[in-house]
């Protein structure tokens, strides 16, 4: 299962079958579902902690039926970014959690005294 991000060149009419601009279609209109979803939509889904503590866990799995989010987390342990989270990885399954694909990724940068300096997404 590959994920398909928002294409903004589909669907093109005129070197497609309907049928073909019906699937572009399908793939882009999803990609906008999950872009909204992953943007925190999903946190008023049940949520399952799993790894790491319980102030800091390394995943934590939204579930709503068969679709399942997940957010794995990497926590920072020297200087500013000791203790609070520097990268965090979007993924999604729409088979149960039986395989994921990464959504989107992001990065967040903290300064020497533990302040947030940023965050990049990609």
């Amino acid at each position: 299962m590959a994920y398909t991000h928002f294409d903004a060149t589909k669907p093109t009419p005129v070197a497609k079958t309907i049928t073909q601009m019906a699937d572009d279609m399908r793939a882009n209109l999803m990609a906008l579902r999950d872009q909204i979803i992953s943007a925190a939509g999903f946190e008023n889904w049940p949520a399952t902690p799993a790894g790491g503590t319980n102030e800091q866990p390394a995943t934590i799995t939204y579930s709503n039926g068969t679709e399942r989010w997940r957010k794995s987390i990497t926590w920072g342990s020297t200087g500013g970014a000791d203790g609070n989270p520097t990268q965090i990885v979007y993924e999604y399954s729409s088979n149960s959690g039986s395989s994921y694909d990464t959504v989107r990724t992001k990065t967040i940068s903290w300064n020497s005294d533990g302040t947030w300096a940023g965050t990049t997404w990609s």
